[in-house]
């Protein structure tokens, strides 16, 4: 509008979000295999394909489950599928499906590894020495595998669980003497360029 000088004044700014239709659903059915160092990812289309066209697929790896710091990039293609050489590591890799409303939600990750496999389950054994005590000893994870580079031990206050304590180790034992009263459930896992191994078999530890 013009004030009263005749100059041209704008009204104030609204926000407008305009959506063109559904964004699609994830794609389904999403696995991968490994021949050597050809990795072959294959996927189906989302559920409501039908009303939200596929225009392209988003692969997204990365170095931990969700991350996406290693690659991130459009298959340029509707039609599912994937493969590619891949140098030897391990992946963390997910798909999504993008129309021409938006992307829409990954699959679940899949984890890939090319080349020799994270190292085996380490065997752990030992327990608590008295109130504060505790010692732990384990086996060097297995063979085959990538070499060890190290250790980590979990702590947690349930089954599986990690939330107490991961402690990086290089030596196969673990002794202190001031640990907290309660009950711990501990696992050892060997790590490796190729990521972590298998966990050990988990043993309850009561500090009186």
């Amino acid at each position: 509008y013009a004030d009263m000088g005749g100059d041209v004044v704008p009204s104030n700014q609204i926000r407008v979000d305009v959506t063109t239709g559904p964004v699609p659903t994830a794609p389904l059915n999403f696995s991968g295999t490994v021949n050597g160092s050809l990795v072959n990812l294959t996927w189906s289309p989302p559920a409501n394909a039908g009303v939200a066209p596929v225009q392209t697929y988003v692969i997204e790896a990365g170095s931990q489950p969700g991350l996406s710091d290693i690659a991130n990039f459009l298959t340029g293609t509707p039609t599912p599928g994937y493969a590619a050489v891949v140098p030897n590591g391990n992946y963390y890799v997910r798909v999504r499906a993008s129309c021409a409303s938006g992307l829409g939600p990954p699959t679940p990750d899949v984890r890939i590894i090319v080349g020799p496999p994270p190292p085996g389950a380490p065997t752990l054994s030992g327990g608590a020495t008295g109130p504060g005590g505790v010692v732990l000893t384990w086996t060097a994870a297995p063979a085959p595998g990538a070499p060890v580079t190290g250790y980590q031990l979990h702590a947690g206050s349930g089954p599986g669980l990690s939330n107490i304590a991961v402690l990086p180790l290089q030596q196969l034992g673990y002794a202190a003497a001031d640990v907290p009263p309660g009950t711990y459930y501990v696992r050892v896992v060997g790590l490796s360029s190729q990521g972590p191994g298998e966990p050990s078999n988990e043993l309850v530890v009561v500090i009186p």
